[in-house]
């Protein structure tokens, strides 16, 4: 069906987005954490004292999240108590099952330190493990770690894992140039890199042209999302996640579909469902806005393009640009 009227637009895309499959990073545990209730209403300011009789409305972004959380797999909170011994019903594996479905998730990356005993796909093929490397573990210097048995120690890790993906939290020139980025390049590893600020992209930017064989995705705050998303346009070998509403606007128009919309790096898999909640109504009035001139240009636009253009963007772009089948 061709959509040219800006109802009917923005209702085939609302839709589409609510059930489109999508790729998310978490970062919790799920053979081992608390999940449901209990631990969701401590995760937020506030979260401990809601349900009182004394308490103003609880209008916070967490607890959106947490009432989405639970509406989205049928548990009313109007009684926490009930809620709580409801989901308490559940078996671990039968909740995040839930989740996922409800979701609907096609992939979650699941970052696991270099220890991980347990891979997360065996809970649900849904989950993939993400390698962590966290810096403080690595001092390069005079007497410090030799970067090659280092590497050699990371790969070892990452095919025990059974996966591609190695993920440094924090920026570390000197690890990334001798260590990390010639490994990525040589191990054909996809790079996996957390950047707070536009100096550190910038920085990182000049080092990774260095390497014309390793692939990355940047995950970057605020501060560092303007930046790259001007920076990163025309290179095919860097995605970039882009989630500050604002920065979605300036991506589709700078980027069209290729970024990654969603990394909620979620501690809670309830968190994870919420905040996706909240962020798809952001999404699809923003991507309208940028169909809508289009469709009135005389652009003939179906809601089978449209279908197309989501999976890309949710999911279909990132899973490809990993190596992993989408």
């Amino acid at each position: 069906m061709i959509l040219s009227d800006k109802q009917s637009l923005r209702k085939c895309v609302k839709q589409i987005v609510r059930h489109a499959e999508i790729v998310d990073i978490a970062v919790f545990n799920p053979f081992e954490d608390d999940f449901g209730l209990s631990p969701m209403l401590g995760s937020f300011p506030g979260g401990a004292q809601l349900g009182r009789a004394d308490q103003p409305t609880p209008i916070t972004e967490g607890a959106a999240a947490l009432y989405a959380a639970f509406d989205a797999v049928g548990i009313s909170l109007s009684s926490l108590e009930d809620a709580d011994t409801l989901q308490k019903s559940y078996s671990r594996e039968a909740w995040l099952r839930e989740i996922l479905d409800v979701m609907p998730a096609k992939r979650v990356f699941i970052e696991v330190p270099m220890n991980a005993s347990r891979n997360p796909s065996d809970m649900d093929n849904r989950f993939l493990p993400v390698l962590r490397v966290d810096p403080e573990q690595v001092q390069v210097g005079r007497y410090g770690i030799s970067l090659e048995n280092e590497a050699a120690r990371i790969f070892e890790t990452s095919v025990r894992l059974g996966t591609r993906q190695i993920k440094l939290n924090g920026y570390r020139e000197d690890f990334l140039r001798y260590c990390l980025l010639p490994m990525a390049e040589d191990r054909d590893l996809v790079l996996h890199l957390s950047i707070e600020t536009a100096k550190d992209a910038e920085r990182f930017l000049r080092t990774f042209r260095q390497f014309p064989a390793a692939h990355c995705v940047l995950y970057p705050a605020r501060e560092a999302e303007t930046y790259l998303i001007h920076a990163v346009r025309g290179m095919a070998r860097l995605l970039v996640s882009v989630t500050t509403p604002q920065n979605v606007d300036a991506a589709f128009s700078e980027l069209g579909f290729s970024f990654l919309p969603q990394a909620s790096f979620s501690t809670l898999p309830e968190e994870m469902l919420g905040r996706w909640i909240q962020r798809r109504e952001q999404i699809h009035e923003i991507l309208s806005d940028h169909y809508l001139p289009l469709a009135r240009a005389g652009y003939e636009l179906s809601d089978e393009i449209i279908e197309a253009d989501i999976g890309r963007l949710f999911s279909g772009n990132f899973l490809t640009f990993c190596g992993i089948e989408p």
